[in-house]
């Protein structure tokens, strides 16, 4: 184990020993957990790879193993450590994150009985392949146009494949982002795309969705 890992590993263990009292005591907060019917109530996203949502789903998810005291499971525990309780445990998140990804994914990740930090591994590692995800996330964006939305749904549209190339470290230039949005846009708005673009400075796609002549 890394000194990396083993500070985090100080960490959780410093935050588990502050969960010791009354109704949110340790125990309580694991049987809890470990009877949750169904973990999309929590985390109301699927993980899909044609989907910008992996930054999104990721905060859900680890803001639900804070809450529940059990983030340590996403770090290598070794065999001799691993007590009966701790084995059920990470079969829940195991359950958990099979329970929000798409087929497509779990295919990938459902290869043998690993525990949470090796599936937890695969999907970062998967979502994270930058070349193959910024190609796959550009090719939609190219496909994108207003169509039947309204300039609200559309803007967030394409403000989520912004944020879907940032997530993969591979952020797309400004103006880019800006251009792709007016060239997506309806006939009838070809006029406000031609005031835009002599606006300085060039407004941001929030100022763009908002624009009342779009409304």
């Amino acid at each position: 184990m890394t000194h990396s890992e083993n500070e985090k590993k100080e960490e959780f263990a410093d935050a588990q020993s502050l969960v010791v009292v009354g109704s949110f005591s340790l125990f309580a907060l694991h049987t809890h957990a470990i009877t949750i019917p169904n973990i999309k109530t929590l985390v109301p996203i699927t993980l899909d790879l044609a989907a910008a949502t992996y930054g999104k789903w990721r905060k859900f998810f680890r803001a639900d193993m804070r809450k529940y005291v059990v983030e340590d499971h996403l770090l290598p525990t070794p065999s001799s450590t691993r007590t009966p309780e701790w084995v059920l445990l990470d079969a829940t998140i195991v359950s958990w994150i099979c329970g929000l990804v798409s087929m497509e994914i779990l295919d990938t990740i459902m290869g043998s009985d690993a525990p949470t930090h090796q599936l937890w591994a695969t999907i970062d590692d998967l979502l994270n392949d930058h070349k193959k995800n910024r190609q796959l996330i550009l090719t939609e964006l190219g496909r994108v146009s207003q169509g039947e939305r309204t300039i609200a749904k559309y803007f967030m549209l394409i403000n989520n494949f912004s944020d879907a190339l940032t997530d993969v470290c591979a952020p797309v230039a400004y103006d880019e982002i800006i251009l792709r949005f007016l060239q997506g846009l309806n006939e009838k708005y070809e006029h406000v795309s031609d005031l835009i673009f002599v606006i300085t400075p060039f407004p941001t796609l929030r100022r763009h969705a908002r624009c009342s002549c779009c409304r």
